[in-house]
């Protein structure tokens, strides 16, 4: 009877569980993520930074940062690994709405299963949008959350963070100064000084908000370790995988580079990007072109949670903290850009079929009105033939003497089908054109002498998609900058409402004791000055200071 009694109770505790709310499908307690303050406005962005606590997980070397509301990813960042940690930033839509939205950051493990942390954000748009929020106001299981007014609080005995006093007027500059014992630290300390409301609570929930969200079970999701484009190849007609098929990935470019591998058994392929930055307009294809084949590219991102059970109370929403924030967001985009311009890391480049025997640039000629006549009047060693309606390009090797009937054609980089398809490239079209002669062995790849254009346009939007092709748009790294905020010079000629005073995910020629120089800006109010850093034993250490700018 007590057994009888006991399991009643485990089902009982089992299912209000369920109904408050399932915990998430993925938990790690492997990684630290810090955000750099509270409450944020649309338009701003997140600066962070996510610290690996297991050196066994070295490994990982990619980063992917999503914001997420219910069922949908807003936005998103793929960035690489820096000694122990990663470090970025994540701009917030001006158009997303007000509301409580989840910001977390994922690898994938030597399996291809996810590393998960995350932390709930709140987001007051600057335009008065709230949707989100006034929708979960009306539900009877979504719970108000005041995590915008806790703040951190100090943690272990491995750091200390003071100021020679706690008051200080707008403008001045403070100096902090960061003490560490001799512990060793993973990733380095990381600071931040940024505003907190006046009467903050000084207790943390005992158990964390993330906690109640509802992820979707997903038990295929793959997460790969490295930045990874994955796809199937199957047959239009019967939809069969196709085995064995050499698919193609290039990016229109000036310099043809060229990535290649081959199906597997099920129809799937997989390609390894890391020297890509950015977002780049990416062409996959395959080989062949004699049967039509359909391309499908799998999303390696996890699925956004199905429910986010909080919303912003109104007396937050509404507040004079709330308020300042928005009319601060607000002086800073009339006033001076928050983001700094990425520019992407310049490498060496050359083409993947080695340097060209011969540079032809059309503008140097007479007009001519196709890609025939070009050849004909200006090409050295190019000819082409046509044979039972079909015509062919033939380049002729004067070493071998003897000629090529199979050359690689390229457009901005990308590979052509056949001669056929660039024919409406004439002079004032085409940059230049390159010709190698020769055979040569890229890897598995053999090409038996190439044809390459470059056109004025540079991005492959002369002639059309070849057949067996794919062309979107892709994500890869982020090169992450500095928080703008860290720069501001006593003679700004604009007004300073920053209230995040500095930002630095890891100081600088850090010793026993060093210090940070931050100017404060013209908001008045209560701030903190945060110094954190995770030990070799995965412990978190952290050390607030709190002053006020008066």
């Amino acid at each position: 009877m007590r057994n009888c009694i006991l399991y009643i109770l485990i089902f009982v505790a089992a299912l209000f569980q369920h109904k408050a709310g399932a915990s998430p499908a993925y938990q790690s307690e492997k990684h630290n993520l810090q955000i750099h303050k509270k409450i944020y406005v649309s338009g701003e962005n997140i600066w962070f930074k996510n610290t690996l606590t297991n050196s066994a997980l070295a490994k990982q070397t990619i980063l992917y940062a999503d914001l997420c509301d219910e069922n949908k990813v807003i936005t998103s960042r793929i960035l690489l690994r820096e000694n122990n940690h990663w470090q970025g930033d994540l701009v917030i839509p001006d158009s997303l709405s007000t509301g409580i939205y989840l910001f977390r950051v994922y690898t994938g493990n030597a399996t291809g299963s996810p590393d998960v942390a995350s932390t709930l954000v709140t987001v007051i748009n600057r335009f008065g949008h709230n949707d989100t929020n006034e929708a979960r106001k009306g539900k009877s299981n979504y719970s108000p959350l005041y995590h915008t007014q806790v703040i951190p609080q100090t943690k272990g005995n491995a750091l200390k963070v003071y100021a020679s006093k706690k008051e200080f007027n707008t403008s001045d500059m403070i100096e902090f100064l960061v003490e560490k014992d001799n512990m060793p630290l993973q990733a380095g300390i990381s600071f931040v000084a940024f505003k907190i409301p006046k009467n903050p609570k000084t207790h943390i929930p005992s158990s964390a908000p993330e906690n109640f969200l509802e992820y979707p079970l997903n038990d295929d999701a793959k997460i790969y370790n490295r930045l990874t484009l994955s796809g199937r190849v199957v047959t239009s007609d019967d939809k069969d995988p196709v085995t064995g098929e050499m698919v193609y990935f290039s990016i229109p470019d000036s310099i043809p580079r060229i990535i290649y591998t081959r199906t597997d058994p099920n129809g799937e392929f997989h390609f390894q990007l890391e020297e890509y930055y950015g977002t780049k307009d990416a062409i996959v294809q395959t080989a062949s072109k004699e049967k039509e084949m359909d391309i499908t590219i799998f999303p390696n991102r996890l699925s956004p949670p199905s429910k986010i059970p909080f919303f912003i109370p109104e007396n937050v929403e509404n507040n004079e903290f709330a308020e300042l924030a928005i009319k601060r967001a607000q002086l800073q985009k009339a006033y001076f850009s928050t983001t700094k311009k990425q520019t992407e890391i310049q490498k060496q480049a050359y083409p993947f079929y080695g340097e060209p025997a011969f540079k032809v640039t059309p503008g140097r000629y007479v007009d001519l009105s196709n890609f025939e006549e070009i050849t004909l009047e200006i090409l050295p060693l190019c000819r082409i033939r046509k044979e039972k309606g079909e015509k062919m390009l033939r380049i002729y090797d004067p070493v071998r003497t003897g000629y090529y009937d199979n050359p690689m054609i390229l457009v901005d980089g990308v590979p052509v089908h056949n001669i056929n398809e660039i024919n409406e490239l004439n002079s004032p079209k085409i940059r230049r054109i390159e010709i190698q002669p020769e055979i040569r062995c890229y890897g598995e790849l053999l090409i038996e002498s190439a044809l390459s254009v470059v056109t004025n346009n540079g991005g492959f939007h002369d002639i059309n998609l070849p057949p067996n092709a794919i062309r979107m748009n892709i994500e890869t790294f982020y090169q992450p900058g500095d928080y703008p905020g860290n720069n501001i010079k006593s003679e700004h000629h604009f007004a300073d409402f920053r209230d995040v005073l500095c930002w630095k995910p890891v100081l600088d020629n850090f010793s026993e004791i060093t210090g940070v120089n931050v100017q404060s800006s013209l908001e008045k109010g209560s701030y903190i000055a945060v110094a954190q850093a995770v030990d070799a034993s995965g412990v978190i250490h952290r050390s607030v200071f709190q002053f006020s700018v008066n």
